[in-house]
């Protein structure tokens, strides 16, 4: 089959704690587009024999070369209307269109709904010919003025597309019953299908190994965040809550790796609190196929943003068997909390510091904990898992194992 995948921002842009940069369109670009999750993807379905293109906005054209090449081919369209449509947010593509009538693809995949990208596929796509698909991850209605926008949408051409689209895929539980609380027949949303990750590359590996190459063999309990360094990610209140489990277990230190604008924050932060013993901060940036080691150094692995969508770090994680502890619920709730893969934080740093004091105390939960992510991860966030979605129009009909099945747009009609 030919697979378009429309994929207009590709990079997250790390904005949403200053409005004000909403507006702005530079500094996007990536170094690379090689490690891109939307490129793996692609690379896994031309390699079940697809031919598969890619289109992202030019706002997001990497710096270097690009990673598409083969069976794979990203094209990056002129994005017009900076000011009214945000780059970094709804870029506006309206070539997109022409492109999709011109490719004659089989199946056309968008990210969003609420997104002008899938508004123009629809132009685009012809449904006597191709499947057009839509993989939303958005779950929840956005701030004020916006949601008033995002609600008249959803009630005109978001209607609209649902009800001629194939299908709408969720990317979580938490966008599935965001899609239905919005209006849009659950007839016409599939299951759900994950951003996937490489479980073969991140996997468990030797904690004793991994900690001593930083040091940290020594260390009773290790906690892990992977983030950039901004004030809506709340590293402030996960290092406030490490005041609560060093006490109780003096030989602990949280590892941060990332860096941002609030990294001299933090640090005088630490200095207060008189942590400088038991945080530890690596500004190191580590390619994409070195992060596993890092990941196996923690006992937990810890999500405190204020503001974020389904973090990949937290797959990841997950992944190599560790478990995962988030103040963040709504996809990390339903699709990995629930199912047994980590805890939910409470907010207020002094009471996430005593469920966290709890938990490192308690090896043998940490060890279901993370039995369970790992399982979780190789069954529902796997790349190949995952790429079955979007290779077999997953709830489009194509199979009758999947008209039949429960949740998929065709189900009623079988009845």
């Amino acid at each position: 089959m030919r697979i378009g995948i429309v994929n207009l921002v590709t990079r997250s842009s790390e904005i949403l704690s200053n409005p004000a940069s909403m507006l702005k369109a530079s500094d996007l670009r990536p170094r690379t587009d090689a490690d891109l999750h939307i490129v793996e993807m692609g690379r896994r379905l031309a390699a079940r024999g697809h031919e598969v293109k890619i289109f992202v906005s030019d706002a997001f054209k990497p710096l270097g070369p690009s990673g598409g090449g083969g069976d794979v081919q990203i094209e990056y369209l002129p994005t017009r209307l900076k000011m009214a449509f945000p780059p970094s947010l709804a870029p506006l593509t309206p070539s997109l269109a022409s492109r999709l009538v011109r490719e004659r693809l089989d199946v056309v995949q968008s990210a969003e709904l609420f997104q002008p990208g899938t508004v123009f596929s629809w132009f685009g796509s012809d449904p006597r010919n191709s499947r057009f698909l839509v993989w939303q991850e958005l779950d929840v209605m956005m701030r004020y003025p916006m949601n008033l926008v995002q609600r008249g949408f959803y009630g005109t051409v978001g209607k609209a597309i649902s009800e001629k689209c194939t299908a709408i895929i969720p990317r979580s539980a938490s966008a599935r019953n965001h899609l239905m609380r919005q209006g849009i027949p659950e007839g016409r949303i599939s299951e759900v299908v994950h951003s996937g990750v490489d479980t073969k590359l991140f996997r468990p590996m030797n904690k004793e190994k991994c900690r001593a190459k930083l040091g940290l063999e020594d260390r009773e309990a290790v906690l892990l965040a992977v983030s950039r360094l901004d004030w809506i990610k709340g590293l402030d209140q996960l290092i406030r809550a490490m005041a609560g489990v060093v006490p109780e277990i003096p030989d602990s230190t949280l590892v941060v790796q990332g860096n941002g604008p609030e990294y001299p924050h933090l640090v005088s932060l630490v200095e207060r609190l008189g942590l400088k013993r038991n945080v530890m901060f690596v500004t190191q940036s580590f390619p994409h196929s070195q992060m596993t080691p890092l990941y196996n150094v923690a006992d937990v692995f810890a999500i405190t943003s204020r503001i974020d969508l389904f973090p990949f770090v937290a797959i990841e994680s997950i992944a190599c068997a560790v478990p995962l502890a988030t103040s963040f619920g709504r996809g990390l709730r339903t699709d990995i909390i629930e199912p047994g893969g980590g805890v939910m934080l409470p907010p207020d740093p002094a009471e996430m510091g005593i469920v966290l004091t709890s938990l490192l105390q308690d090896p043998e939960r940490l060890k279901a904990l993370g039995r369970a992510g790992r399982n979780i991860a190789e069954k529902e966030f796997d790349f190949e898992v995952c790429t079955e979605g979007p290779e077999n129009g997953k709830g489009s009909g194509e199979k009758e194992e999947d008209r039949l099945r429960p949740g998929s747009p065709n189900a009623r009609d079988h009845q």
